[in-house]
């Protein structure tokens, strides 16, 4: 069954990630939680890179 999200969303594309790269903080998942520990990072001032997003696919 697929998902509802990924039936009708489109979705960017993005590059494949090249090599490694360190972070102190990894949100896996875009839902509601994912969305939601973004935010409260934010909150706290912790740095929400937007520009560092990757998917799976």
């Amino acid at each position: 069954m697929e998902s509802i999200w990924t039936e009708n969303a489109l979705l960017p594309y993005f590059e494949t990630l090249k090599g490694d790269t360190k972070t102190d903080v990894l949100i896996i998942g875009g839902g509601i939680a994912g969305l939601m520990c973004a935010y409260f990072l934010e909150e706290k001032g912790i740095d929400t890179e937007p520009k560092k997003l990757f998917t799976a696919r």
